[in-house]
């Protein structure tokens, strides 16, 4: 074989796998314009799988599946959280066949090429941004041992300067010149769905390359140069189509990092999908700012299920200096057009910049309390800042790397169910500058530890007690200094099994008002219902009708007053399967 093309592990993460687009493109691209042979490994999917078991020797065991096949070249896609085992796996080839060239790629080496060739003598080339044309050119030049000075998008040591050679690549000028994937060169996305768990038969299709956004934190304007470019609508549904009819597929991850923000392509597209009645779910990114009523109606009936928003931060500061483009004014509105649209909103957040403040990540706890309060569906995440090699904010905050606290080992990072090896582990603490995205920036007003707790927990308490949150807003807490005493009590002891009782007892123990007290109890009463493998119930006594203030809240209004006090009631509730019935009966 001439070139096989590497998904190394990756370090578990909660969006799962998907199959590798990038790579199939470049497969596909070989095979069809060149006579190079070439085959995908795929060692993320099969991990996850369980088709690989995971020992202290692992990287010698992959490089012995890779020598297996024979190849001449091997080509390695990384990702940010697969670049220190991309590493220690292209070592492990080397040493077991040193006449193998080992290729990498991908956003994940992005801005790190000559750190990379200088420290790491096992790679012998990198491919820069685009890699089709590119890896095509270069490995049919090493194939016929011409001269590397004319492919362009390669990064390489050239003994003769004694130095790294950089020969950018123009982008792409139109993708549809580009053929279409060839799925068939991975499992089928009816094994990647099963693998991580999901009912649906999903698939990513590629849309569009580059955002056009600029956000100083993204990886995506470096790496695809900082404008946006599509595949054609019909070229795209035509795919679509024939996955839907040759998988049974009946969801689509829409890749397209900014999807609204032309809403004559985003229009055309829906259009096509309607007229075709390809009657299938998809799912899509978009900004804040490209979202209004027209746009959303339109998606909901193309079939759009989600919408991947970046709200970042309310911070109006901290949004600038992440060059976002956008006020946090009209965050909650857009927010709620989405859901009124009947499109699910996944709101991604980021905590940690060094200008935020507790009262700045109040605010912004807050936007995510107003918005779980409505009752409807909704999801969110909030990510630590990390900086990404080849972006704006890596370059401002890189001096500020907080590399004494080391907080990736506190992460839990694990490929498939066992903790990160000690090679990688060695790898990132030796190299911070170029594994940054494995570690913090210092904050000046915020402890690292708290923001990482708030990271992993608040959306999981706010799902289940937003009134109760909205409370304490109400009787002015600053959410943050709630969760730290949360955090100071519970001593490291965040078990997801038992964090909801422990957050109802420490309102319980904390905090005097009534209304509180009452919201929070019957908050947990209806989580331990909802959640019971069969019949359960529950009984309280209220004094606040509390059901109204629910209902007040649900329909978006942001109540200044707390919840009325009412005649004393007995309150039931019962759960049958799914359904959940509750009962009132007067005390007085």
């Amino acid at each position: 074989m001439d070139i096989l093309l590497v998904v190394p592990p990756i370090f578990t993460t909660e969006e799962g796998i998907e199959p590798p687009i990038g790579l199939i493109s470049i497969a596909t691209y070989l095979k069809e314009n060149t006579d190079v042979s070439v085959e995908i490994m795929d060692f993320a999917y099969e991990i996850l799988a369980n088709n690989i078991t995971i020992c202290s020797n692992l990287y010698t065991k992959l490089a012995e599946k890779i020598l297996e096949r024979e190849p001449l070249f091997v080509g390695i896609s990384i990702q940010n959280i697969s670049l220190s085992t991309s590493i220690n796996l292209s070592k492990k080839l080397k040493e077991l066949n040193g006449r193998t060239q080992i290729i990498f790629g991908g956003p994940g080496v992005d801005g790190l090429e000559t750190e990379i060739l200088n420290n790491f003598s096992q790679v012998d080339f990198i491919i820069q941004g685009e890699g089709e044309i590119a890896l095509a050119e270069l490995v049919v030049a090493l194939k016929d041992g011409t001269n590397l000075a004319h492919v362009s998008g390669l990064v390489r040591r050239d003994y003769s300067v004694k130095g790294i050679v950089t020969n950018r690549r123009a982008l792409i000028k139109n993708l549809n010149t580009l053929p279409s994937p060839d799925m068939s060169l991975v499992n089928t996305p009816a094994a990647y769905s099963e693998a991580i768990g999901f009912q649906r038969t999903g698939v990513n299709v590629e849309l569009a390359r580059g955002c056009g956004g600029r956000c100083h934190f993204c990886g995506c304007s470096s790496f695809w140069g900082g404008v946006r470019r599509t595949f054609s609508a019909k070229s795209v549904v035509n795919h679509i189509v024939n996955l839907k009819q040759k998988y049974c597929i009946d969801h689509i991850y829409l890749s397209d990092d900014n999807f609204l923000v032309n809403p004559i392509f985003a229009s055309i597209f829906c259009d096509e999908i309607i007229q075709r009645d390809v009657s299938i779910s998809w799912d899509t990114r978009g900004r804040i700012n490209s979202i209004n009523d027209e746009i959303l109606a339109l998606l909901n009936k193309a079939g759009c299920s989600h919408i991947l928003i970046g709200v970042e931060s309310t911070s109006n500061e901290i949004l600038k200096d992440f060059n976002k483009n956008i006020d946090s004014e009209s965050q909650f509105d857009k927010i709620m057009l989405v859901i009124n649209a009947g499109i699910l909103p996944i709101l991604s957040f980021i905590l940690g910049h060094p200008l935020e403040t507790n009262d700045s990540l109040h605010q912004t706890l807050l936007l995510l309390c107003r918005i779980y309060a409505l009752g409807r569906p909704v999801a969110a995440h909030l990510h630590m800042m990390t900086l990404i090699p080849g972006t704006a904010l890596y370059r401002k905050e890189i001096a500020n790397l907080d590399v004494e606290k080391k907080i990736f080992k506190c992460r839990g990072y694990r490929i498939g169910n066992v903790p990160m090896l000690k090679e990688d582990e060695e790898l990132i603490e030796r190299y911070p500058e170029i594994f940054s995205s494995f570690y913090n920036v210092k904050t000046k007003n915020l402890d690292i530890e708290l923001l990482e707790f708030i990271s992993k927990h608040y959306v999981y308490l706010v799902q289940t007690f937003p009134l109760s949150f909205y409370l304490l807003y109400l009787y002015e807490y600053n959410l943050v200094d709630v969760l730290s005493s949360l955090a100071k009590l519970l001593d490291g002891n965040y078990a997801k099994n038992s964090l909801i009782s422990s957050f109802f007892k420490f309102v319980q123990g904390s905090y005097k008002h009534s209304d509180l007290l009452e919201m929070a109890e019957l908050e947990y009463k209806l989580d331990f219902v909802s959640k019971a493998n069969q019949s359960a119930e529950c009984n309280l006594i209220l004094n606040y009708d509390l059901f109204s203030y629910r209902q007040k809240l649900r329909k978006g209004i942001q109540c200044v007053e707390k919840p009325a006090s009412t005649s004393r009631k007995k309150i039931r509730i019962t759960a049958d399967g799914e359904k959940i019935s509750i009962h009132g009966k007067s005390l007085q």
